[in-house]
């Protein structure tokens, strides 16, 4: 009897660990994909070496002058984690799975992460006390190829539209493991 209990708690783990796998595989999936889109545009619109100075200036000439400027701020908001976006509900769905199966101190360490994750990229937005000058950027002549802005578009719809079917990849997943 103590055996079957020790054997079901050994596939009861398993099972805990292949399931936060295939989230945190998922998460890091989109994210990457969605972090390389944000350096696309970047590197293609500016030839800045960018660090924590030229950042709000960047951020600023996109919000005033830049035709992109909500395919910037949509990349960056689903980079954050907030909802209505695709990796927000992949980190709530991980975070489910945990409630469930560990400790508590390892669930506030989960959400803190989560938190300090999302209020990296909020900080964007809030940025004050920047002179802004126009000719400290270099702005590249570079054609953007639309094409491509396009499929970024398409994800970001997509990201935004995960909300119909996020419920529907959590069953499946459910399923296959």
């Amino acid at each position: 009897m103590f055996e079957l209990k020790q054997d079901q708690s050994v596939v009861f783990f398993n099972y805990f660990i292949t399931d936060m796998i295939t989230y945190l595989t998922i998460y890091i999936y989109f994210y990457l994909l969605t972090l390389v889109c944000l350096q696309y545009l970047l590197k293609t619109t500016f030839s800045n070496k960018i660090n924590m100075t030229t950042l709000p200036q960047i951020i600023l000439y996109i919000s005033k002058f830049s035709n992109l400027k909500t395919t910037y701020i949509g990349l960056i908001l689903a980079l954050t984690g907030i909802p209505p976006f695709l990796l927000f509900f992949i980190k709530f769905n991980y975070l489910i799975e945990a409630v469930s199966r560990v400790s508590i101190v390892s669930i506030i360490l989960i959400f803190f992460i989560f938190l300090l994750n999302m209020l990296y990229y909020i900080q964007v937005f809030i940025v004050k006390n920047v002179n802004f000058k126009i000719d400290t950027l270099d702005k590249k002549k570079k054609k953007v190829d639309y094409r491509l802005i396009f499929l970024i578009n398409l994800l970001l719809m997509l990201y935004l539209l995960s909300i119909l079917f996020v419920t529907d990849i959590y069953m499946f997943i459910n399923l296959l493991v």
